[in-house]
């Protein structure tokens, strides 16, 4: 027979038992260690159990079966009748396991909360338990009450018929305990009637007797499993009497205080100060532990961090399955069809972790379409109104692709089984993606090495039975650790404690954590701190975030402001720094950020002392503190400071790294002198968009290339680097559709409305009465006659019954066009029927006044008909071209207009005449120059520049302003020195390109961001010298 089992409080306690006692004496005997939960396993294979042990997944199901009946009951009356399905769901499984944890009692609290009213919420409980009870009942399942049943009749029954572990054993010995809930007890109590049973608290005794009162406890522990260090027991002896008076100075000397901005920069300093001790005190990773309130707030924060600063580190309870990259695609793929997005369906076609056929013709397709997805048009989500466990499991391994990693198929494994455990029962897609996100809610996948020797990450739960050199506590905030004191949602206090009096005076005895109220739980959270705080041999540090990430204000929690009136600086005459804050300073030449603030404590009244900062608070980390390449290389390149680095510093980055940054340097260097220097003045520099070696392909660009738009030439214009990216590199954002219409989808429609409109017009063909007119080339020159001649250019005659017409082609040509969403498409056909129709109406009362024609449109001009500037060949399409005639009857003005949205227009004429200077606008004087060659067989001659004026017709619901804006952008083209500008800024840019010079400044602003390319900022066009 065993002489003794010993039972640890958690599995990390055991194996780190075991690893010191393998040690220490070469081999262990590992049959006569346990952990409660071991235990309470191996005793229900031995158990009776009234049906069959449910399953998570069919846990899962029974509840939502459950709740639809219960829910019939309650006739969404009363609290619980007003639920969601969800949320009653919720209280369900709090129920059952609030009565699974007092299984003697179970029936007699459900007798109280039936004996209520109806609809009252004690009865509704009690209703919803028992429907509960009876189905699972009815199905042949056990649920936690049954199970937890089993187990005490088996401990309270024949010790024949106990495990051959425990049965064997003489003494039961139970190890670090800082608590009993009420199961346990109950199940201690029943071992302690059949064996000895020893209790060893994880508090030392006077603490452990304390907590032992206030929680309760009946099973009360008898000695100090392991002793604490001596400075760690007086810091406990500080906090349980609120005196600093217990502490010796050697005890505070060891007490370390720290604040930082936001979750990541906490994680950061405090990763800081475990570099610091590896490296400078020679502390082994796996003696520093790092507690954390809340694992599911860091877990993605501390492996960045820890790997930045390679800091080997080891989470006992693994990383959550649904934080796999592969998991989390796969149910954005199943929920996609409950909120069906565009973008949402297109990041789903690229995720390389989908199997999908033809990514990149769907995704074009996608984005021509409108956002909100119409699912009946995809063939793969059809059928999914409803879905079963077995069909989404044929989903994931049809779309996901299978992984490399350890960690990914692991977590693909799990879904996999949770999907085939809801076995082939349909029911509504949403139903199934909240069951299976509650199923895989807490599941997390274990790696496949262990990494005992790095850094231990414990939750407060897990620090117990373990001692660690160094122990860090982050996130010692208000409201964090310790949380709020809360009742409970189930139960509220005043009801807790009416029921415990019902119990009493049945002559039932409950301990004082059964049925436990607010404050009970409040206090666990206060022994969960004292036994984290209990690990400590050497050395402990205590943070919270002063400020969250946004700098919003934060404040420390009771724990941490009892400490630091315990042991920090207001409890000191003379103020003295910590080691780590010492080496610090040392590290950095004097008047930085830690001196200056340790200066300025030491002037401050006691009460008014803060902590010292992390250096989450710094924008650029100091070089001598860099722990990363990264940070190195952002500190090098912003000049960081350096002073005494020592070699701890220096081995933060290999010489590699160190080449790195010198080259990054002189990078930014350059980048910053060209930047600086005025435009004029700069040397060429490679790293801001001068490449030489781009000459041949600029060449062979230019020589396929042949012709150039226009607003090519603009493009060139606002950013010559922007011009290589989008003209000869071919990179450009995609369009995409969206419910309101596209801009240039919609430009076109109107532009194509105008044409029709105006050639019809015209040609006489509008089914109007007009007179009509022709412009007629003789040897004399243009001249307008009432007959046709050859080579005549046909001209519209408006008359205001043209403005019917208008109308009528209007509303058709819209009524056949679907631009955007149905309902924004109805709203914005109005507009543009207002703004065609202001077009026709304008020239209804204004040609005839004016002896002005509206001649061509949609004039194209390109291959023989280029403009030819010497340098460059130019094409397009000319909107429109109006001729106006003299009394005689003779070609006075050829004019150019272009159809624009109203954002193009400018305040004043002189606006417009700058643009075409700097080629910021290029269309109106290459438009006018292709008229020209159209009309007189040249182009830039001063007889065809005084004749010819170009201007814009902007989009404008507003009548009485669109003549006037229209009139303000008229430039004719022999204005003094416009031509001539506008051509040497054109040469200028050209030879600039056949250079290699695609500088990156100057940008000047215009409809599209490209700041963060070029990165230097965008100069508004106002702004131009």
């Amino acid at each position: 027979m065993s002489k003794e089992l010993i039972v640890f409080p958690t599995e990390l306690a055991l194996r780190r038992f075991q690893q010191e006692a393998a040690l220490e004496h070469g081999w262990v005997d590992a049959s006569c260690h346990t952990t409660f939960p071991r235990l309470r396993q191996q005793c229900l294979s031995y158990a009776h159990i009234k049906g069959s042990r449910m399953d998570a997944a069919q846990e899962l199901l029974m509840r939502r079966q459950v709740v639809e009946v219960a829910r019939g009951h309650f006739g969404g009356k009363g609290a619980l009748g007003e639920l969601s399905r969800n949320a009653l769901a919720d209280v369900l499984d709090q129920l059952v396991a609030e009565l699974a944890s007092l299984p003697e009692e179970s029936a007699r609290i459900v007798e109280w909360l039936l004996d209520e009213q109806r609809n009252h919420k004690l009865k509704q409980l009690g209703t919803l338990f028992s429907v509960w009870r009876a189905v699972i009942k009815q199905e042949g399942l056990a649920d936690a009450l049954d199970v937890n049943l089993a187990l005490l009749r088996l401990l309270k029954g024949a010790r024949g018929k106990w495990p051959p572990q425990l049965r064997n054993c003489k003494q039961l010995v139970f190890r670090s305990v800082r608590w009993f809930n009420p199961l346990e007890e109950s199940c201690v109590a029943a071992l302690n009637q059949k064996l000895k049973v020893r209790v060893e608290s994880a508090l030392p005794c006077a603490h452990a007797e304390a907590a032992a009162d206030r929680l309760g406890l009946q099973i009360r522990s008898e000695i100090m499993a392991e002793p604490w260090s001596m400075w760690a027991e007086d810091l406990g002896d500080a906090l349980a009497v609120d005196s600093p008076d217990v502490l010796q100075l050697a005890d505070v000397a060891r007490i370390n205080f720290s604040r930082s901005a936001g979750a990541y920069g906490e994680i950061e300093d405090l990763a800081r100060r475990i570099c610091w001790n590896i490296q400078t005190r020679d502390v082994p990773p796996n003696r520093i532990a790092l507690v954390v309130p809340n694992i599911g707030t860091v877990q993605d924060i501390i492996p960045h961090v820890f790997s930045r600063f390679q800091i080997p580190y080891y989470f006992r309870r693994g990383r959550p399955v649904l934080s796999s990259p592969c998991v989390k695609a796969f149910m954005a793929w199943l929920a996609f069809p409950l909120r069906p997005d565009r973008n949402t369906l297109i990041d789903l076609v690229r995720n390389p972790a989908i199997q999908f056929e033809g990514r990149d013709g769907t995704v074009d397709h996608l984005l021509r379409s409108p956002p909100r997805v119409d699912l009946g048009r995809l063939s793969f989500f059809q059928g999914l109104e409803k879905c079963s466990g077995l069909r989404a499991a044929e989903i994931l391994k049809e779309r996901i692709v299978e992984p490399e990693d350890h960690f990914n198929q692991e977590a693909l494994k799990a879904v996999s089984g949770a999907l085939e455990a809801f076995g082939g029962q349909s029911m509504p897609l949403r139903d199934l993606v909240d069951l299976l996100e509650e199923l895989l809610q807490d599941a997390t996948i274990r790696p496949r090495d262990s990494h005992e020797q790095g850094v231990w990450i414990l939750n407060p739960h897990d620090a117990v039975g373990l001692d660690f050199d160094v122990v860090l506590f982050a996130g010692l905030n208000e409201g964090e650790f310790p949380g709020i004191a809360q009742q409970d949602a189930l139960l509220n206090d005043n009801e807790r404690h009416f029921l415990r009096l019902h119990l009493e005076e049945q002559g039932r005895r409950l301990p004082k954590m059964a049925l436990a109220k607010a404050d009970v739980l409040f206090m666990q959270q206060s022994v969960l701190f004292l036994t984290a705080l209990g690990m400590a041999r050497e050395q402990l540090v205590f943070s919270y975030q002063s400020v969250d990430q946004e700098g919003n204000e934060k404040g420390e929690g009771e724990y941490y402001r009892k400490l630091w009136n315990l042991a920090g600086w207001c409890t000191q005459e003379n103020i003295l720094l910590s080691p780590y804050d010492q080496w610090r300073i040392e590290q950095l030449e004097s008047g930085n950020v830690f001196s200056n603030h340790f200066a300025a404590q030491q002037g401050a009244d006691a009460e008014d002392r803060i902590p010292m900062p992390g250096e989450s608070f710094l924008p650029i980390i100091p070089f001598p503190l860099c722990r990363a390449k990264d940070e190195a290389l952002q500190s090098a390149v912003s000049g960081g400071a350096t002073s005494s680095s020592s070699a701890d510093s220096g081995d933060a980055i290999p010489p590699s790294a160190l080449k790195h940054v010198v080259e990054m340097l002189q990078i930014e260097a350059e980048r910053e002198a060209f930047m600086e220097t005025p435009v004029a003045d700069r040397v060429p520099s490679k790293y801001c968009g001068h490449i030489n070696a781009l000459k041949d392909k600029v060449a062979d660009w230019f020589a396929r290339k042949e012709e150039l738009s226009p607003t090519a030439l603009e493009a060139l214009a606002h950013c010559r680097y922007i011009f290589l990216l989008e003209r000869m590199f071919g990179l450009r954002d995609p369009r995409e559709a969206d419910d309101t219409p596209d801009p240039m989808e919609r430009g076109g429609l109107i532009h194509s409305i105008l044409h029709e409109i105006y050639s019809a017009i015209t040609l006489g063909t509008s089914g109007v009465d007009a007179p009509c007119a022709w412009a007629v080339k003789t040897t004399a020159g243009w001249k307008k006659r009432t007959e046709d001649g050859v080579d005549a250019v046909p001209l519209a005659v408006l008359v205001p019954e043209h403005v019917d017409f208008a109308r009528a082609t209007t509303e058709r040509r819209l009524a056949e066009a679907r631009l955007g969403h149905p309902g924004v498409w109805d709203a914005e056909r109005k507009k543009i029927l207002e703004m065609v129709l202001n077009f026709v109406r304008l020239d209804v009362e204004t040609c005839a006044d004016q002896n002005r024609f509206p001649a061509l449109f949609e004039l194209k001009f390109g291959g023989d008909s280029a403009v030819d500037l010497g340098e460059v060949k130019l094409h397009g399409v000319i909107d429109r071209i109006d001729l106006i005639f003299a009394d005689t009857g003779d070609l006075k003005t050829v004019r150019v207009l272009d159809y624009k949205g109203a954002s193009r227009s400018r305040s004043k004429k002189d606006d417009y005449i700058d643009e075409i200077r700097r080629n910021l606008d290029c269309q109106l004087p290459v438009y006018a120059f292709a008229a020209q060659q159209h009309f007189f067989g040249e182009c830039n001659a001063d007889g065809a520049n005084a004749m010819t004026e170009a201007g814009y017709l902007f989009y404008e619901r507003d009548y009485s302003k669109v003549g006037k804006i229209a009139e303000k952008s008229l430039i004719s083209l022999d204005e003094d020195g416009l031509v001539d500008a506008f051509l040497a800024t054109l040469l200028s840019n050209i030879q600039r390109l056949e250079a290699g010079d695609f500088a990156v400044d100057p940008l000047i602003a215009s409809y599209s961001d490209w700041q963060s390319i070029c990165r230097t900022e965008a100069v508004d066009r106002d702004e131009l010298d």
